[in-house]
């Protein structure tokens, strides 16, 4: 986890901050920040939507003179649909709490943009925030979990009970008892319809590396199903909180075994064979500068 702080908190959305986007291009000293906490929102989830405003002087006053959710521009075989009032409030700071399925979405699959018109200390111009929305999840976690100590690494079973046969990416993040992230978990693989268990492992030696000391809790869980079209997933309803707390281990019995795979055998192999042809060409280099007359 140390190595991707990027991924360290689910539904990860970066804040972005822009210049208003006035109608006649003109620049502008108004800033707008928009900040999100999801992107991809699913059935009757809502995402919180928040905006607030500064100049080169600071923070500013901020007006949503209103805001609309349309169909993304780019999905141009969208079922027609109607655009729908979005209301932001508060002082100072605007947020709005959108939910696709209460705005008229709820059969549509793919982005949603959300355009504002906004005025910045008096400067008028627009903003925009995105979602990707999944009207019916593809599977469901059923907070079932099976625990198994396996040469040295805890793998843990999570039972999901899948609508939609594919291929799915589900990835957890686990804390260890002293509530230290420490570990990002990831399955890829093709799950059939019905009700299957995706193995998620707790690698022994990271156990080791980190020192994380037992029981771990599996903090937040999230998956989607990989889509070869635009948009290029169907998303589960993911959870937020403690998902499943481990049993209690000892340290020892995880190994400190290094990885090992067919994949990585294979890597090394190639690596090694470039390391050692770029070795063997700075040698006839360097011999071919020696004889130079």
């Amino acid at each position: 986890m140390s190595e991707h702080p990027d991924l360290v908190k689910p539904h990860g959305v970066a804040r972005t901050t822009l210049p208003l986007a006035r109608k006649d291009q003109k620049l502008t000293d108004a800033r707008v920040l928009l900040e999100q906490d999801r992107l991809y929102v699913v059935g009757e989830e809502a995402a919180k939507l928040t905006l607030t405003c500064t100049t080169s002087e600071g923070p500013a006053l901020c007006e949503v003179l209103g805001a609309r959710a349309h169909a993304a521009d780019a999905m141009t075989n969208a079922p027609m649909i109607e655009p729908s009032a979005v209301q932001f409030v508060g002082d100072g700071v605007k947020s709005a709490l959108f939910a696709p399925a209460q705005h008229g979405f709820g059969g549509y699959h793919g982005p949603i943009s959300i355009d504002l018109d906004v005025r910045v200390d008096g400067e008028e111009g627009g903003a925009r925030f995105e979602v990707i929305y999944t009207p019916a999840a593809p599977a469901r976690f059923t907070r079932k979990v099976r625990e198994e100590m396996v040469d040295g690494s805890l793998h843990l079973h999570v039972q999901v009970d899948v609508d939609k046969p594919g291929r799915y990416v589900i990835v957890a993040r686990v804390d260890d008892t002293t509530g230290d992230g420490f570990a990002y978990l990831e399955f890829n693989d093709e799950l059939e319809q019905g009700l299957q268990d995706v193995k998620l492992c707790i690698f022994g030696k990271l156990v080791h590396d980190e020192q994380a000391h037992a029981p771990f809790v599996l903090r937040d869980i999230e998956g989607f199903l990989l889509k070869e079209s635009h948009p290029d997933r169907e998303t589960m309803v993911g959870y937020d909180g403690p998902y499943y707390t481990t049993k209690s281990y000892d340290l020892k019995e995880f190994s400190d075994t290094e990885w090992q795979s067919e994949e990585k055998a294979r890597h090394v192999d190639e690596f090694t064979k470039d390391v050692r042809a770029a070795e063997e060409a700075l040698r006839l280099q360097e011999e071919g500068t020696k004889i130079k007359p």
